[in-house]
C-alpha cells in the first residue's frame, strides 16, 4: 500500500558551517541557539552532532537541520530536503518539481514583481491542476 506525507510545516535551518555570518551577527534561528545551550546540538572536535531518541546524528556541512513538528531536531541532506519540501510562504500543495519550473519561468520573464507573480501561477496551478477546477 502506498501512503502519502501529511502536508506540515517544519523549520528548518542550512547549516553552511557556522551559525553566524561573516560579520559575526548570530543568522540561526532561536531555536537552534535553544538547543546548543540545552546541549541538543554540540561540536566536537569541530564536527556538528544532533543528539536523538534514536542516537547521535552527524550534521554537515550544506545540510538541513529540522525541527519537526513535535519540537525534535533531525539533519536532512539537501538533495532529500529539496526533494521534500518547498518554502512555506507560497501556501501551496504544488510539487516540487513543478515549483522549481514555475521559479525558472518566472526567473527568466522581465516581469518586475517576480515573487507575486510566483505566488500568482503557484495559485492557478493549485486550482487547476490539484484541487480539479480545470476539469
Amino acid at each position: 500500500m502506498k501512503y502519502r506525507k501529511i502536508p506540515v510545516e517544519i523549520e528548518a535551518f542550512k547549516y553552511e558551517g557556522k551559525f553566524h555570518n561573516d560579520k559575526g551577527i548570530w543568522i540561526a534561528p532561536g531555536w537552534i541557539l535553544k538547543a546548543l545551550m540545552e546541549t541538543v546540538i554540540c561540536k566536537e572536535k569541530g564536527e556538528l552532532y544532533i543528539y536523538t531518541l534514536e542516537g547521535e546524528m552527524h550534521v554537515s556541512v550544506g545540510d538541513y537541520i529540522i525541527q519537526g513538528v513535535n519540537g525534535e531536531l533531525y539533519p536532512c541532506k539537501p538533495d532529500i530536503f529539496e526533494k521534500t519540501y518547498v518554502p512555506a510562504n507560497n501556501k501551496s500543495i504544488v510539487t516540487r518539481q513543478a515549483y522549481v519550473k514555475l521559479h525558472e519561468i518566472v526567473n527568466a520573464s522581465n516581469i518586475e514583481n517576480k515573487e507575486k507573480c510566483l505566488q500568482d501561477l503557484i495559485t492557478f496551478y493549485n486550482d487547476y491542476y490539484v484541487i480539479g477546477k480545470g476539469k
